[in-house]
């Protein structure tokens, strides 16, 4: 059927489905016709035992089928009404002619029936040649094997153009409509040897002798008369074989005729027909399809069934000769070695929603039900390729935690989301949505009783709620329950949606037939809720669809909904998975909102087609040597040239490198088995119908092993991905450490987002398209009134810049740092061919960047960049929510490193880049940045004033940066002017696309900015602020990149005077510099000296301490601030940092404890120091604790997760900390205290914070102690001792001087962790007795004593 015709389709079988809304047995018949199926695969639904013979004959009826004659004699067996149904349904469908092929034209109207003709009636009309409008007529015709009654449009008689045996219908005029009852109510007839016949009438004597002109139904008009006789009914069997046809012979009820011998073919007496079949000299019958049906024929005498069979059989052998030619064309595409799973993507016949209680879906290494996730996504797939479509599935009881990554319950081309009991085992409830229908929102419940999941679909106009109810739930507890429902769907900004609440409900008091609640079942708080249930469907007009059971002999799992057109029927199916039934509904639309899933084949004119995995590059690399480069760049102009290189690359490559095989859809080791199970249900469903107790027995027994052993397989199939990458743990850990990750995060794509009018996009197209305008919008204008050239003094450099120049040592230097696995940019050639062919293209990529350099241009070849949008925080459906991160080619890459490290080197050399810059420099880091700002912070606190510190958003920075601006900013600090004229060209004239999915935007032009994932792009934009500092001249300012910091101790109302002038020169900063600075999100810290300070209680006080914006907008102190990853507190406590941090570390120990079934120790230790203990340690020199529960806190993660190693948990804390050769928590982060004063001292770090050194000739090089300061309180000398300038020097002095003088940073480390291991390490924990504090200083003073 052509795409065009199926809305017709959906109309035409919607509004039969309209008229019958009332009668459900008739409606689920035609709900189970497939338009798009073959009509066998149709005639076998509705012949299956689901469908009984009464609600087939209700249908018929209603489609205008005669069921029965008068005496009601049954006419049809349920196969053949079934076959007679389909044809008529088949009937209303366009279709097309037998000669032409040309299809049929229905304008079918929703209010008025269609007619069509029958054959008489039809003769003379060709529909595709005389008119295009008529109704399909002959298409019952189209299909042999069985035919239907219609109503004829021209005589409005009912019509069968192949008549049954027992019972046949007449075709007549209206002159003769008085006597055709009289002829359908005769029965049968006898005859005597004279030939005579009974009182029923007269017989025709020309009739008996088969001369009769009228032929043998007597109403055929001669002369305008006709036959007044009865002619007696023939036997069908004698009239086909003769004698050897009917075996009664005189003894049968129906008249034989006299067989005439003659062999003549033009002979009109009455000859058998497989006789005359037999004659040689017979001539073959013209094709019923290939007669003109225009002209007038001489029909074979007696019989308008004879030439409408010869039509039949004519019509069979095309459709056989089509089969022929399918099977053909199928044998054509498989030698072709098309991937299979192009042809296993099948169009979705229907559309269903799954319902699920699961008891447990719990993915972890260890739990019993892991094979679930697996058994489930092997059930859609082969429903999918049965053609039926979950949008949705729905699962209850899940079990499951928060630290179970999304990742674990990943099934390819859904979404998942879920709602988790959060403070006891069990409950839990989980949806799976197609990718293809976006999510607009997700609202959860939970109230450690009932959960509760609504998810709104704006494109499809849907909503589904799963919610689990336990047996023992609460009134209380359902009816917050019942109400967080209310209050979702009272929030729909339509009320066209359409909503489905599924889930367990747990009601079996409940009689669905009456909707009553029967009090002798629950108790009487599940009763009350039962009620409460029952009112909440009545309020919201809800209907419930699950009328059988679900688990045992009661309906626990339900679906609602408001509008019972969308359900065609539901019905349920054990499984293995749960003791609960699956509930399977059929919807009666399509909620997806995009195309299916399909195979993107790789282009083969592209590098990305190649599989370099398998590339053979001794060989590649002696092709590419083989090329005289000098001579290729000379054949062309510059600006030519890397579009050639790029081809010939490419051309060598695809002589040497194999292409990347697409995925062939081969069945995966347990799928075999999943067959069988097929093969044995469908046995199974046979065994039932005939009774057969041994065999339903045996069979049963059957499919209960093969279950047991997908389960088995599933397992054992997870175990072996398992130990592969356990195995290669340390000969290549990169796989190992891929493994893990693959069920740490999902690869989701943007399927929907808003416009700038706040309507809905979903194409992808109209996505990327979206995405490009929100980037584009960023821009800066160039033309900006504000913007003042920049005023600093140009920089005294000690030693000026030089003119880059290209070596082949930089060129292959570069290509070393190129990571791996870095994605390819549009030219597509990938980082593995550059570092495995670095040799062989150096002197190509010396020739093109050294000609760039000294010419100052780019090629516009290597200025398109392709743009992917990454999620930063907040709602994933709004634009400007996403960062644009620019994937350019290698090459270019290449060469930006060469620069890079030139240009760096100028700036360190003459210390042009500000101190206070921590972002992107080598040596400098979010550390450093914290430990200058907090040494400031202590220093205030311990001389008696208050620190202050205001922290500025600067709206898309990197994007906002102007290119006329930062080419004068290079100027000034003094770069040579073949490097300035360079930039300018990399910076100018740029086009960017924004590539979703392999689909990709409109190009649009790059005014301002520089490109994020360049390698220049970061040092461009530290440059361009540099100057940021000049403007504070009375505080102090921080910066890690674009984050940046005003800081300022303040010791009277004066102070605050400056900070705002500062802020207020930022401001001013921001605005010459055409830079927008967010001022509504700045956000003030104060931290007080005195925070008991008894002013604080005063009204007036908080005015005291705020800060102005330009517009006027008080700055009011916040509690707290998130500030490169630590929360830093108004009053200097960590318990929230270390709160938050030992959280995340516990989730994520649980995910790799429920991802890894292995307690292998090395397994164990390699997963916990890369993905947990990093949590623990981030920046803990800034933030190391004092206080013993904190200590006990970040030790309890590490002690728990080390009892899960099955070869230590029966050993204490202590004791696997010496088994296993680790530290304690707490010793490492003393340990990474001293490694960052011997940073700092060699000079790897900033000394920031001022540490002071001395040279001693017993105990090596000394850290200077700050003293104590007289006057100070106990709380802020306290907070002082456990800064890092003060615990650093201390911990320092404790080494001995052979370490401190080593020069190497690995030795150094090294030696320190041997030195360390000298010293007992028993960390406070919770129920282990402490000697000590167990810090180094306790253990070095107790060793001096």
């Amino acid at each position: 059927m052509v795409d065009s015709e199926t809305e017709n389709i959906k109309a035409i079988i919607g509004n039969l489905l309209r008229k019958v809304d009332n009668n459900p047995s008739v409606k689920s018949v035609i709900s189970a016709f497939d338009p798009f199926a073959s009509k066998s695969s149709n005639c076998k639904a509705l012949n299956s035992p689901k469908f009984s013979v009464e609600n087939l004959e209700e249908c018929a009826v209603f489609l205008g089928i005669k069921v029965a004659d008068k005496d009601n004699y049954k006419l049809f067996t349920k196969s053949s009404l079934s076959t007679r149904l389909i044809l008529s349904l088949m009937a209303l469908l366009p279709a097309k002619c037998g000669e032409c092929s040309q299809e049929y034209v229905i304008n079918h109207e929703p209010d008025v029936e269609p007619f069509f003709r029958c054959y008489k009636c039809f003769q003379g009309a060709h529909c595709c040649e005389i008119n295009r409008k008529l109704h399909e007529a002959i298409a019952p015709l189209n299909t042999p094997g069985g035919f239907v009654w219609l109503i004829c449009q021209t005589c409005h008689e009912q019509v069968n153009p192949v008549e049954p045996r027992k019972q046949r219908s007449r075709h007549h005029s209206e002159s003769q409509n008085t006597t055709s009852e009289k002829s359908k109510s005769q029965s049968s007839v006898t005859f005597n040897e004279t030939g005579l016949q009974s009182s029923t009438g007269v017989a025709c004597s020309e009739f008996l002798q088969w001369k009769c002109s009228h032929g043998i139904r007597g109403n055929k008009l001669i002369d305008g008369k006709r036959c007044s006789f009865n002619h007696p009914r023939v036997c069908f069997k004698f009239r086909r074989s003769g004698n050897k046809g009917c075996a009664l012979g005189d003894r049968c009820d129906f008249f034989h005729p006299p067989i005439c011998p003659c062999k003549n073919s033009t002979c009109k007496s009455f000859h058998p027909t497989d006789s005359r079949a037999k004659k040689k000299d017979k001539k073959k019958k013209p094709d019923p399809q290939k007669r003109d049906t225009g002209s007038s024929q001489r029909k074979p005498k007696g019989s308008d069934f004879l030439e409408l069979r010869d039509l039949v059989l004519g019509l069979g052998t095309k459709f056989k000769e089509m089969d022929t030619k399918f099977e053909t064309l199928k044998a054509e595409l498989e030698t072709a070695k098309r991937p299979e799973a192009l042809l296993q993507n099948p169009t979705p016949q229907s559309y269903r929603v799954l319902v699920l209680n699961s008891r447990s879906f719990n993915p972890t290494a260890t739990s019993s039900a892991r094979w679930k996730v697996h058994d489930l996504m092997g059930h859609l797939e082969e429903e999918r390729l049965k053609g039926h479509l979950y949008p949705f599935v729905a699962i209850t009881e899940t079990w499951l935690k928060s630290y179970h990554r999304d990742a674990q319950l990943q099934i390819p081309g859904y979404s998942v989301s879920r709602s988790d009991r959060g403070n006891r085992i069990g409950g839990g409830v989980l949806l799976y949505s197609l990718d293809s229908i976006p999510t607009t929102s997700i609202n959860s419940h939970d109230d450690g009783i009932c959960q509760v999941l609504f998810s709104t679909f704006s494109s499809a106009k849907f909503c589904v709620a799963v919610v689990y109810r336990p047996p023992d739930a609460s009134f209380e507890s359902f009816s917050k329950c019942l109400k967080f429902l209310n209050r979702c769907m009272e929030q729909l900004d339509d009320p066209d949606y359409d909503i489905f609440v599924v889930g367990d409900f747990n009601f079996p008091q409940i009689n669905w037939q009456t909707l009553t609640v029967s009090s002798s079942v629950g108790s009487s708080e599940s009763n009350k809720s039962a009620e409460e249930f029952l009112n909440f469907m009545s309020v919201n007009l809800m209907n419930q669809y699950v009328n059988v059971p679900t688990r045992g002999a009661n309906i626990l799992d339900l679906l609602l909904s408001n509008n019972d057109r969308l359900i065609s029927h539901v019905t349920t199916r054990s499984t293995v998975m749960s003791d609960h039934d699956m509930v399977d509904i059929t919807l009666t639309i399509n909620p997806t909102s995009a195309s299916h899933s399909h195979i993107n084949l790789f282009d083969p004119n592209d590098f990305r087609s190649l599989d370099f995995q398998w590339a053979d590059f001794d060989k590649l690399n002696k092709s590419l040597e083989s090329v005289d480069w000098r001579d290729l760049r000379e054949s062309c102009a510059f600006e030519e040239f890397p579009a050639l290189f790029t081809e010939t690359v490419h051309g060598i490559c695809q002589a040497n490198v194999p292409l990347k095989k697409p995925r062939t859809g081969k069945p995966s080791s347990y799928n075999s088995l999943r067959r069988k199970k097929a093969k044995l249900m469908t046995r199974l469903a046979a065994a039932r119908c005939t009774h057969d107790a041994t065999r339903i027995m045996e069979l049963e027994r059957s499919l209960n092993l093969v279950s047991y052993d997908i389960r088995d397989a599933i397992e054992n199939h997870l175990d072996r991905r398992e130990t592969r990458a356990v195995a290669r743990i340390k000969e290549n850990p990169k796989f190992f450490f891929s493994y893990a990750k693959s069920f740490s995060k999902v690869k989701s794509s943007i399927t929907l987002l808003h416009d700038k009018s706040g309507c809905i996009v979903t194409d992808k197209k109209g996505i990327a398209d979206t995405l490009q305008e929100q980037f584009c919008s960023v821009f800066s204008d160039p033309n900006c009134p504000d913007k003042v050239s920049p005023n600093f003094p140009f920089a005294d450099v000690k030693s000026p810049d030089t003119e880059v120049q290209v070596t082949k040592e930089d060129i292959l230097e570069a290509i070393k740092d190129i990571k791996m696995d870095s994605a390819p940019g549009p030219d597509g050639i990938p980082a593995i061919l550059l570092k495995r062919c670095a040799e062989s293209l150096s002197l190509p990529l010396q020739l093109l960047w050294s000609e760039s350099m000294k010419t100052g241009l780019v090629p516009k070849f290597y200025k398109m960049g392709y743009v992917s949008p990454l999620h930063k925080k907040g709602s994933k459906a709004e634009p400007v929510n996403y960062r644009p991160v620019t994937l350019t080619s290698h090459i270019v890459k290449t060469f930006e490193r060469v620069v890079r490290k030139s240009m760096v080197t100028y700036l360190e050399t003459n210390e042009l880049l500000t101190g206070r810059q921590h972002g992107f420099r080598t040596g400098r880091s979010t550390l450093t940045q914290l430990l200058n700002h907090f040494d400031m912070i202590y220093e205030g606190l311990v001389d008696g004033k208050d620190t202050d510190s205001i922290y500025l958003d600067y709206a898309k920075a990197f994007d906002r940066v102007d290119h006329e601006l930062l080419i004068s900013k290079l100027e000034r600090y003094g770069f040579h002017p073949s490097l300035i004229s360079w930039i300018k060209s990399f910076l100018s004239n740029r086009d960017q696309v924004v590539v979703l999915d392999g689909v990709q935007s409109f190009i649009a032009g790059i005014l301002s900015g520089v490109p994020q994932g360049t390698v220049l792009g970061p040092l461009l934009f530290i440059l361009f602020i540099n100057d940021l500092e000049l403007c504070v001249t009375s505080s102090t300012v921080g910066f890690f990149a674009d984050d940046t910091r005003i800081s300022k101790q303040i010791g009277s109302l004066g102070d605050c005077k400056l900070l705002q002038d500062d802020l207020d020169s930022v401001v001013r900063w921001s605005r010459s510099n055409n830079m927008q600075l967010h001022e509504q999100k700045s956000e003030l810290v104060v931290h007080k000296h005195k925070p008991g300070d008894l002013l604080q209680e005063l009204p007036f006080f908080p005015l005291t301490m705020s800060y102005t914006s330009s517009a006027g907008e008080a700055l009011y102190p916040s509690e707290s601030i998130r500030d490169l990853g630590v929360i830093i507190s108004h009053d200097l406590s960590w318990s929230r940092h270390i709160c938050e941090t030992v959280t995340k570390a516990r989730s994520v120990a649980s995910w790799v404890l429920s991802v890894f079934k292995t307690r292998n120790k090395d397994v164990m230790l390699t997963l916990y120091k890369s993905l947990v203990r990093s949590i623990l340690e981030f920046n803990s020199p800034v933030w190391n604790p004092i206080k013993i529960g904190e200590i006990q806190a970040i030790e309890g993660v590490q002690k728990t997760f080390t009892s899960r190693i099955s070869a230590l948990k029966n050993d204490d804390y202590w004791k696997r900390l010496k088994e296993m050769s680790l530290m304690s928590l707490q010793r490492r982060r003393e340990r990474y205290i001293i490694l960052q004063v011997w940073k700092i001292l060699r000079g790897l770090s900033p000394n920031d914070i001022g540490m002071k050194f001395r040279e001693t000739s017993r105990r090596g090089t000394m850290a200077i102690t700050p003293p104590l300061v007289k006057g100070c309180s106990q709380r802020n000398q306290s907070l002082y001792d456990g800064s890092f300038a003060v615990l650093g020097a201390r911990l320092w002095n404790m080494v001995p001087a052979e370490i401190k003088s080593l020069r190497t940073f690995q030795t150094f480390k090294e030696k320190l962790s041997q030195f360390l291991a000298t010293f007992p390490d028993n960390p406070p924990v919770r129920g282990y007795s402490c000697a000590n504090s167990n810090s180094l200083l306790d253990w070095a003073g107790a060793r001096r004593l």
